[in-house]
């Protein structure tokens, strides 16, 4: 017996000696996989990882660091370099215009016409993040949750190099590393037809 709130990781060893496989899905930073995989190493071979973040070849502004790797660099350093399949649907990819959901964007209008209390709360969300940012919202985590399902994202396979500031660069090895020629179009209308069908 544990107390979840006190060990989480406990809590997931237990879920993943249930299973032959899981998927796991990053959608912050990877502290919490890290903390996993220090513990119990020995569930490295049973997981499968689609990890939100990451920016290969990629950047906003000079000495930019995509935020989920900025959060914990030396988590995602040990998460990396630990050998579990690891799939990263990278910034590369999500910092993309057609992921973007605005004000003008048929998702977001469709939800302000509704008067379904779950709609609003995503109105107001998207509202807000607007204001706190001064952009709108990319589909980030969506996209990454479908690629982890099997659809929209393209990947190949390569290294990584990662400094000590978070930036990476392409290196040797077998991680899978999403395409910024993903079937992004195609995404959001599965998004908006998966929200409002």
């Amino acid at each position: 017996r544990f107390d979840i709130i006190s060990d989480y990781l406990a809590a997931m060893k237990q879920v993943i000696d249930k299973h032959e496989k899981i998927t796991y899905i990053g959608i912050q930073g990877l502290t919490n996989l890290a903390n996993l995989l220090k513990k119990y190493p020995e569930v490295i071979p049973k997981l499968e990882v689609y990890q939100m973040g990451g920016a290969i070849d990629f950047e906003l502004r000079p000495g930019w660091v995509e935020h989920n790797i900025a959060l914990d660099v030396e988590s995602a350093r040990y998460v990396l370099e630990s050998g579990v399949d690891i799939s990263l649907v990278g910034a590369q990819t999500t910092f993309n215009p057609n992921l973007v959901v605005g004000n003008n964007h048929r998702i977001y209008r469709k939800l302000l016409e509704s008067t379904d209390p779950v709609y609003q709360d995503l109105v107001t969300h998207i509202k807000l993040y607007n204001k706190a940012k001064g952009y709108w919202p990319r589909m980030h985590d969506p996209l990454t949750v479908a690629a982890a399902l099997g659809d929209f994202v393209d990947f190949y396979e390569s290294g990584i190099v990662i400094d000590k500031e978070g930036k990476m660069s392409l290196g040797d090895g077998s991680i899978k590393i999403s395409n910024p020629k993903s079937q992004d179009k195609e995404f959001m209308n599965f998004l908006y037809k998966r929200m409002f069908n």
